[in-house]
């Protein structure tokens, strides 16, 4: 067992929330409007707030699949900038990050 197998796991348990989530939105965004003028107004308006949180959402599956990448590699927990070790709280409370504190600032 490697010391990131909470980590991964957690990772693993996200990205599969997020594809979901993502499926979801995806399935909505397809489903054409219908009704009065203000209506379609409406359902315009909640299309772009779930066009933001698909995008959120699309990006995070990206550093969650990067951060998986690390670990089958060895290189998770090091920054991807300077190479330094990432602390483990950071890792705990970010665990797709990139970057260590310093890097990320």
């Amino acid at each position: 067992m490697s010391d990131y197998d909470e980590i991964e796991k957690t990772l693993r348990a996200r990205l599969a929330e997020l594809e979901e989530r993502v499926e979801d939105i995806e399935e909505d965004l397809s489903t054409p409007g219908g009704g009065d003028l203000d209506e379609i107004a409406l359902e315009s308006d909640d299309d772009e707030v779930l066009i933001s949180v698909n995008y959120a959402a699309e990006k995070e599956i990206e550093l969650i699949h990067k951060a998986l990448k690390r670990i089958q590699s060895g290189k998770y927990g090091q920054c991807t900038s300077c190479s330094s070790d990432i602390p483990k709280e950071r890792l705990e409370a970010i665990p797709f990050t990139p970057h260590c504190i310093n890097c990320a600032a």
